[in-house]
């Protein structure tokens, strides 16, 4: 419907903050020729999670009946193809992520190596991959965020996402602020060249730095050192058999 498009990729639960997500960018461009790609589920990509998922979406919808933006839901398996064909879209500007903290951040390393400008706090997995090297005043390099930095504070998880054996109820995890996300979407739509300048560099960075090549080396390593510190390399698969994968 619109041009200038931001997009959401996430499963649709506690972790990923997705109703705030909505509800932020609903007050923030209800009077603008603005757009909201989510691409999500509640749990699968079954049918009868779709009409879940859009009805959910239709409850926030409707306290918001004259709004000039546009909110899509995309539901259902994609191939990688697909996906990659998302984030390049030429109506796709940006991508959000208000969630709550991320183990690795796949969608938003995806992103970034598109060269997808990325809003999103910097707690947790995606650090890894957001930051690149840049010299500072004095002529130094050190790495420096390359993303839409939105504040946050670090609280107790809801009592609703406890898990047990995966995220205790004395877990903690990220909480970005109301109205820096709302600035920082304002801002890369204002101002979006800055935040795509940003975008580029980073998306050289990612493709320099995290190769297939380069990671693997780096996960070989990681076993060599602690086969040399006395594990052996049965002990060290055996320990990695018994973590749960839980993205």
């Amino acid at each position: 419907t619109h041009d200038f498009n931001f997009l959401c990729v996430a499963q649709w639960g506690p972790r990923k903050n997705i109703d705030n997500t909505i509800r932020y960018f609903l007050d923030e461009f209800g009077d603008d020729d603005v757009g909201l790609v989510l691409k999500v589920s509640i749990k699968d990509s079954s049918t009868i999670d779709k009409y879940n998922t859009r009805q959910k979406l239709k409850n926030i919808l409707k306290q918001y009946p004259d709004r000039k933006c546009s909110v899509h839901l995309i539901h259902g398996g994609m191939s990688d193809g697909e996906m990659a064909s998302l984030l390049v879209h030429p109506q796709i500007k940006a991508m959000l992520n208000f969630g709550h903290g991320e183990g690795y951040g796949l969608p938003l390393f995806e992103a970034s190596a598109a060269g997808l400008p990325i809003i999103t706090h910097d707690w947790g997995g995606q650090k890894d991959f957001l930051y690149a090297p840049k010299k500072d005043k004095k002529g130094k390099i050190k790495l420096r965020p390359h993303f839409s930095k939105v504040s946050y504070e670090v609280k107790p998880i809801q009592p609703e996402a406890v898990w047990d054996s995966v995220l205790q109820p004395e877990s903690h995890w990220a909480y970005p602020h109301e109205g820096s996300c709302k600035i920082a979407m304002r801002q890369c739509y204002e101002h979006y060249d800055l935040s795509l300048s940003l975008s580029k560099k980073l998306k050289k960075w990612v493709l320099k730095t995290f190769t297939e090549e380069k990671t693997y080396k780096k996960f070989i390593d990681f076993i060599s050192e602690g086969t040399e510190a006395g594990e052996s390399s049965d002990d060290w698969l055996n320990s990695l058999n018994e973590i749960q994968v839980i993205e």
